[in-house]
């Protein structure tokens, strides 16, 4: 805000006409202006404060530190890390899934979309098994799949 205008605030009422401006003050010792013990003067008194040095000791190693329980991993989980994968899915499937995790991830305890979406790959996997396998997984799956629609002829 420039000094050379005369702007109005709403809620204040405005400044009288040819009021002298204060001018500015050098604010370097404003703190110490509004000390109760301030020195008139303008000399801060000092105060040299010994202080005692003390040394700490490192605590000893425990012999059993706490550790913070964590979940325990699955065979998959403990075996690798999770890869990414990416896939397109129609969108009204894409609608329709996001919106049965939002309504039951408390309920189903699912964790993130990850998991539901692993959940349900599991569960798709189990049923061909059982459907053309008679229960047993297929051998395999680590090969990359091949882009694209599969040709039907």
């Amino acid at each position: 805000m420039s000094d050379d205008k005369d702007t109005t605030i709403p809620m204040l009422p405005p400044r009288a006409k040819g009021a002298a401006k204060k001018p500015p003050r050098d604010l370097s010792r404003m703190m110490a202006d509004h000390r109760a013990d301030a020195d008139p003067s303008g000399s801060a008194p000092t105060t040299v404060v010994e202080v005692p040095t003390v040394v700490v000791e490192p605590p000893e190693p425990r012999a059993a530190a706490r550790r913070t329980p964590t979940r325990k991993k699955t065979s998959a989980q403990a075996k690798s890390p999770k890869p990414a994968m990416t896939s397109y899915v129609d969108a009204e499937v894409q609608r329709r899934a996001k919106a049965a995790y939002s309504a039951t991830n408390y309920f189903e305890k699912d964790g993130s979309w990850s998991k539901f979406v692993e959940r349900a790959l599991l569960n798709e996997a189990k049923r061909r098994e059982a459907e053309y396998n008679h229960g047993r997984p297929y051998e395999g799956g680590t090969e990359p799949l091949s882009p694209g629609r599969t040709v039907e002829a």
